[in-house]
């Protein structure tokens, strides 16, 4: 087919794709895994001249979700590869595309046609292989625009307490202030997925996997405590000196971002904040026994069951948001989900904390109805503890996780209070 003729057939596929998602889907279309890890890179480019080429980098080992390791077929070779590409040339028919190869990281697949299901989504893409044993690989992409924000950058850090890791992104700008985000109990720094890419037009952003949490060390029991993970917090920044950081944690990160920031339970300083937002502080971490015991139910809950779970109960979630909770919530370990919890009750109430903050504070609350963990008597206590400099946001039917559930609100509310930093 002449090149001229070819272009005009795939006027939607034209262009420069970046994958968002790549995921293994049961017969009802349920995900039960990542080949790939569940923040791979990937970017697709289909030509106007009929060329193609593809490339898929792996974020981590592979999430079977069912624990089988599946060997075979398409999904087999893909989880024994820490990066997959080929190019060669397309031809784009109604709900089908067929990749022609002509070069393949995987020499098998040099000479063949690769055919590929079609479904657009707006400015997102879904291709689609064949089933195999009732499996199905599914690529989701998004269209490149001139605002796609940086791609997180993985890293390793040694702190006193061991090896952390964390994500970065347009952390090479270093005129630019820092912002640092903490996730909460049973997240990770896969958390702040679609958050830290829009700071990332203003900071040098930055995401830790705290103690216990996602790839960083897990400290033995009674190791806890809030000024704990605060002080690897304290650490994180002298070692990658980050000075005047903008701080935002959510929920136990809250917490432990609160206690960081007026220096609770230690001799030192506190290090100097460009600003703090709080995302649905708790008041203590001393939860309810029911409420820690949902928690490590979820924690316990086997990869496939959860995803779903997860997106029954959540339907306007992003997938992304979906897939970094499932994850976090898969590498944490039910018991130290209670061992946060009592360890970092030892601390106390923390809203009297409040007052003593000296950086610029914004403190959202979720809605209680909706999970959230500060009812109308806490919420009253808390502002009458906040500083002079403060100011409160509470989004309307927004839940604990704020901004998976607010994300557009969330994130409007955080570019709002940054704006006023920079005056």
């Amino acid at each position: 087919m002449p090149a001229e003729s070819r272009s005009r057939t795939c006027p939607g596929l034209v262009g420069v794709w970046h994958l968002t998602s790549f995921t293994v889907r049961d017969r009802s279309g349920g995900v039960i895994g990542h080949p790939m890890g569940v923040c791979p890179t990937g970017v697709l480019t289909y030509g106007a001249d009929g060329s193609m080429s593809v490339h898929l980098g792996a974020s981590g080992p592979a999430v079977p979700g069912d624990g089988a390791p599946h060997p075979e077929g398409t999904e087999g070779l893909v989880r024994q590869r820490p990066y997959l590409g080929y190019a060669g040339t397309f031809a784009h028919t109604g709900d089908r595309v067929v990749h022609r190869l002509e070069i393949a990281s995987v020499p098998q697949w040099v000479g063949t046609e690769q055919v590929r299901a079609v479904r657009f989504d707006g400015d997102e893409l879904t291709l689609s292989p064949p089933p195999e044993n009732d499996r199905t690989l599914a690529l989701t992409w998004r269209r490149h625009r001139t605002s796609t924000g940086p791609r997180p950058r993985s890293g390793f850090i040694g702190l006193p307490a061991g090896r952390f890791h964390y994500l970065s992104w347009a952390a090479d700008g270093t005129r630019r202030p820092c912002a640092v985000l903490l996730h909460g109990n049973a997240g990770s720094a896969r958390g702040f997925g679609r958050l830290a890419p829009a700071l990332a037009e203003r900071y040098r952003v930055f995401a830790l996997d705290m103690r216990g949490h996602g790839s960083s060390v897990r400290p033995d029991p009674g190791d806890y405590g809030l000024r704990a993970a605060a002080d690897d917090v304290r650490g994180f920044l002298a070692a990658l000196e980050l000075t005047d950081p903008l701080v935002v944690g959510h929920s136990w990160g809250a917490a432990v971002a609160l206690v960081l920031a007026v220096g609770a339970e230690s001799r030192e300083p506190p290090p100097r904040l460009s600003g703090l937002v709080l995302e649905d502080l708790p008041a203590t971490m001393a939860f309810p026994d029911d409420v820690v015991a949902k928690l490590q139910k979820l924690v316990a809950t086997p990869y496939r069951d959860l995803r779903s779970r997860l997106e029954a109960r959540n339907p306007s979630w992003h997938a992304a948001d979906l897939d970094a909770m499932a994850w976090g919530l898969q590498e944490a370990d039910p018991s130290l989900v209670r061992r946060l919890c009592e360890d970092g009750a030892r601390s106390g109430d923390l809203l009297p904390l409040l007052r003593r903050v000296a950086a610029p504070l914004l403190l959202m609350r979720a809605d209680p109805r909706r999970d959230g963990v500060l009812d109308g008597a806490a919420w009253a206590r808390a502002r009458a503890h906040l500083p002079a400099r403060a100011i409160t946001a509470e989004p309307a039917g927004v839940s604990h996780n704020m901004h998976y559930d607010g994300y557009r609100r969330v994130l409007d509310t955080l570019l709002d209070f940054t704006d006023g930093l920079e005056r």
